[in-house]
């Protein structure tokens, strides 16, 4: 008899725990067969958990019969954030998820991440409803209208990180602003380089265009030279621009048609690719031709040559703000909907040096 108590007492702080955690976020609670099924204890002791939790005010049943959390379960909620994420494998999103981690501590909340695989997938609906607040990362496709729509409208509050959503309504982090870009190239440039290219070779979206154009308005100001290489690789191929660079740079080093003296590179892995192409040509990167990059996603000071990029800057402070809005309900939001950090590392590696 007492192994059977302590049988449902188990599933029954197993299902409140899951509760706490945002398991049951997007997806119904289980009736007690399904309980029964998965526990693989009997339909009897599956009730009794789930009675224990309907008593305790955890669970309630709704006048059809339905299971719902309960008073309990709302009262004393934690905070409970989604973190909608591409299926993608990147340090620049664990740094983000680890960000995110630190910043809602402060009201001991718990972030579920939540990998969707275009815009228009039912979990992204499913999040914004079950979810206190929802942190987005950009997926490769730009976002349609009626994403961003739905995304506005949200039943609970969205913030876009990495990606500039605040002119249509929507709180945005964006850790490499114009200003910093602008710093990098300015490193460059102090070098004694006139000729400064820019690299793109991945799966072009609105975060790296958005790049392309920074690097287009400093060269513009300053009058100096330099041609936009904005070779995306194919649409449906796993690869994140290294390849692609390194094939598009060193043919066009071999045909003598490229003329800069440096390359900014949309990303670390077009970086990569573009140091390849380099030595492969037999020159030296960093003397002949330097090579720079926006975000080095957590990897400058490790690579040889060390490689001279816009580092990942701490965003916890900024991120501190969007958690408060997100537990005050979305409301109140105070200043710019756009919020930048005031410094971004910038890392002067061996990969840049001086025109000669």
């Amino acid at each position: 008899m007492q192994h059977r108590a302590n049988k449902f007492r188990g599933i029954a702080r197993m299902l409140r725990q899951r509760v706490e955690r945002g398991d049951y976020a997007l997806k119904k609670l289980p009736s007690e067969m399904e309980l029964a099924d998965e526990t693989g204890v009997s339909r009897m002791t599956a009730r009794k958990a789930l009675t224990h939790l309907i008593d305790a005010g955890v669970f309630k049943r709704t006048m059809h019969g339905r299971l719902e959390l309960g008073p309990v379960s709302h009262a004393g909620k934690v905070h409970q954030f989604a973190f909608l994420m591409p299926p993608v494998i990147s340090e620049d999103i664990q740094a983000w998820q680890w960000a995110v981690e630190i910043a809602i501590m402060s009201v001991k909340g718990v972030l579920r991440p939540i990998v969707y695989t275009d815009w228009n997938d039912v979990l992204i609906g499913d999040a914004l409803k079950g979810f206190d607040g929802s942190f987005l990362m950009q997926a490769g496709a730009d976002i349609p209208d009626d994403v961003v729509a739905l995304f506005r409208t949200s039943p609970n509050p969205v913030v876009s990180l990495d990606l500039d959503l605040s002119k249509r309504g929507i709180p945005s982090v964006l850790l490499f602003p114009k200003q910093a870009i602008w710093r990098l190239l300015d490193h460059v440039h102090r070098l004694g380089h006139r000729n400064i290219a820019c690299l793109h070779t991945c799966k072009s979206n609105v975060v790296f265009r958005q790049r392309i154009e920074y690097w287009q308005l400093w060269k513009d100001k300053h009058g100096v030279a330099g041609n936009l290489y904005d070779c995306p690789g194919q649409k449906d191929a796993i690869d994140y621009g290294a390849e692609k660079a390194e094939q598009e740079l060193y043919d066009r080093l071999q045909a003598g048609t490229f003329k800069a003296t440096a390359i900014i590179c949309t990303n670390i892995w077009t970086a990569l690719g573009a140091k390849r192409a380099i030595e492969r040509h037999g020159m030296t990167v960093g003397k002949e031709i330097s090579v720079c990059a926006i975000n080095d996603e957590m990897l400058a000071p490790w690579l040889t040559p060390t490689l001279t990029s816009l580092r990942i800057p701490d965003p916890t402070s900024l991120l501190g703000k969007c958690v408060k809005w997100m537990t005050d309900g979305g409301v109140g939001w105070t200043g710019s909907k756009l919020l930048t950090p005031k410094t971004v590392p910038l890392f002067k590696g061996d990969s840049t040096g001086p025109n000669l």
